[in-house]
């Protein structure tokens, strides 16, 4: 389970994958804080069904259009999706995520987070103590 320390910047309507700064645990050697600091990458000997969990509080704004966040493979290929699409959302939005795939060793997985707002304008998803950005992953079998 891995977080980031600090706000981070979404541009409008524009998909932005998360970066994470800290772990909570790391057991595996899933994740660096040093070098692709989006990924959760299954090592080698660790094939099998994954659960993956991400939670993000946004800044608070009254002409969001929308939110929407996606957990990914390997880049491209999209797993998970939540979006909210209500008018306004004038205090800071949770927003939680889960799937379950099958994943392969050396694939990874990463967070993204879609804003769009009326003002065009970048917001920050926000550091939250416990769980704003966080992004998680557990193996549940082979």
């Amino acid at each position: 389970r891995v977080y980031n320390s600090a706000n981070i910047s979404c541009a409008n309507n524009t998909a932005t994958v998360k970066t994470f700064d800290t772990e909570r645990y790391d057991t595996d050697a899933i994740h660096s804080t040093a070098t692709n600091t989006s990924r959760l990458t299954i090592p080698t000997g660790f094939a099998g069904r994954y659960l993956m969990i991400g939670h993000i509080v946004t800044a608070g704004g009254t002409d969001y259009s929308r939110i929407q966040v996606r957990v990914t493979l390997n880049g491209a290929t999209q797993l998970a999706m939540v979006e909210v699409t209500p008018t306004t959302f004038s205090t800071a939005t949770r927003l939680s995520i889960a799937t379950i795939w099958n994943l392969a060793a050396a694939d990874y997985v990463e967070l993204f987070v879609l804003q769009e707002n009326t003002a065009a304008a970048a917001r920050n998803v926000l550091t939250d103590a416990s769980d704003s950005p966080e992004f998680a992953i557990a193996l549940l079998g082979a």
